[in-house]
C-alpha cells in the first residue's frame, strides 16, 4: 500500500510517504485513509505526470475535500450531493472544471464505501482491482 501511495500522490510529501508515516508516526489507520485519498485521486485524476506542480496540488485539494465532506456525509448515513459544491468554498478553483470528477468520486464511494484501501489488491502492490 505505501508504493501505491507514494506513486499516485508522493508528490505532495516532501521526502515521499515513506518519510511522512516516520515523520509523523502514522499508525495503520492513518495509513489506511492516504490508500483511501491515494485510490480516489487516481480514480480521478489517472497520471498526472503531465500537470505542474500547481496543478497536482488543485487536483489534490478537490480530492482531500470530497473524500473528507463524503466521509461526514456517511457518518450520518448518506451522501448529500446538494452540497458538493460546498467543497470549493474557500478555494480559488474552478468548480465547473470539476465537475465530472465530483460525480465519479461520489459514485466510486457509493459503490465502494468510504474505506477505498481495500481496492489496493495487496500491501505494496501498485495495482487496484477495478
Amino acid at each position: 500500500m505505501i508504493q501505491y501511495i507514494d506513486k499516485i500522490i508522493g508528490f505532495y510529501f516532501d521526502g515521499g510517504f515513506k518519510q511522512m508515516i516516520v515523520d509523523a508516526e502514522l499508525n495503520e489507520e492513518e495509513i489506511e485513509e492516504w490508500g483511501s485519498l491515494a485510490v480516489l485521486f487516481n480514480h480521478l485524476f489517472g497520471d498526472v505526470s503531465d500537470l505542474n506542480k500547481k496543478q497536482k496540488e488543485e487536483a489534490f485539494c478537490i480530492v482531500e475535500e470530497l473524500y473528507t465532506k463524503l466521509e461526514i456525509d456517511l457518518m450520518f448515513g448518506k451522501i448529500d450531493k446538494s452540497t458538493l459544491h460546498e467543497i470549493f468554498d474557500g478555494h480559488e478553483i474552478d468548480p465547473s472544471k470539476y465537475r465530472n470528477c465530483l460525480q465519479l468520486g461520489v459514485s466510486l464511494i457509493e459503490t465502494n464505501g468510504i474505506n477505498l484501501f481495500k481496492l489496493i489488491k495487496s500491501k505494496g502492490s501498485d495495482s487496484i482491482d477495478n
